[in-house]
């Protein structure tokens, strides 16, 4: 709610889409999905919806 009475609704989910995208980035560079226990179980759900 800080966020969008700061740099009100448009700008505050542009601003949430860039973090997001760059933390997405980061995480693909930097992790190894298929042995990393966070994701590990996640990897199959994922691939389902690529039709794999």
């Amino acid at each position: 709610m800080n966020l969008i009475e700061e740099k009100g609704y448009i700008n505050s989910q542009i601003a949430l889409s860039k973090y997001n995208k760059l933390e997405s980035q980061y995480l693909i560079e930097n992790t190894d999905f298929l042995t990393n226990g966070k994701f590990k179980e996640y990897v199959p759900i994922a691939l389902q919806g690529c039709g794999r």
